[in-house]
């Protein structure tokens, strides 16, 4: 069935799986913290009007979220890692996530559509490599300036940042180009990219490319 292995289907159907774990909480937002310089925070409907700060210090990122309802008033998770804790907080007319560090990070804030969520990662500027630093430039453009983004990306990609073939491929999908997606996200997900989406993203492709085929006999 279009080339995909069987361990692309056990890892999908793990991934839906988790997906439905998360989906079967009774209150929104979700927040988790895995690996250690990342928070991902999942919603119960796709999270589109959002504003990110860092501190003077560089030790506190705060997040505002718009147009989202939510019952939680208050919860937080906390970590062993880089991200020592995050708190969500329930305001009357936003929520509001704060994301403490035990040292000076910065940080990237990418929304992730397939899984309704915002994700969010902390490193250090001194010790990125050129390509890690592409990866990051194609982040923070990501809310801007698409055709910039793609170019950083791009670049990363080339330098075999697996996570960058992720956001890469997904530019290549929403412009409809759709064997670009495909082979882009499939050498992501061999270089070891650990981004769930990814996996929602080629069914995405892999549903088109059948409903392609079927038009075509």
């Amino acid at each position: 069935m279009f080339g995909l292995s069987r361990k692309f289907f056990v890892l999908l159907l793990l991934i839906l799986l988790n997906q439905k774990d998360i989906l079967s909480y009774s209150k929104f937002p979700v927040m988790t913290i895995n690996p250690l310089n990342r928070l991902t925070i999942f919603f119960d409907r796709f999270p589109k009007d959002f504003q990110s700060y860092l501190n003077s210090t560089k030790t506190l990122i705060s997040v505002v979220i718009y147009d989202i309802e939510t019952n939680t008033k208050e919860d937080s998770v906390v970590s062993d890692g880089i991200i020592s804790k995050a708190t969500l907080k329930k305001f009357s007319n936003h929520i509001e996530i704060n994301v403490y560090l035990k040292s000076p990070r910065g940080y990237t804030i990418a929304p992730l559509e397939f899984s309704k969520s915002l994700m969010i990662e902390v490193f250090d500027w001194n010790s990125l490599s050129p390509e890690e630093e592409n990866y990051r430039m194609g982040l923070l453009s990501l809310t801007g300036n698409l055709a910039v983004a793609r170019k950083y990306f791009e670049s990363a990609f080339n330098g075999n940042i697996a996570n960058a073939g992720f956001f890469l491929g997904y530019l290549y999908l929403k412009a409809n180009e759709i064997e670009k997606a495909k082979e882009v996200l499939e050498k992501a997900e061999t270089l070891g990219c650990n981004i769930p989406d990814l996996f929602f993203a080629l069914a995405q492709i892999f549903d088109i490319m059948k409903d392609k085929a079927k038009a075509d006999a």
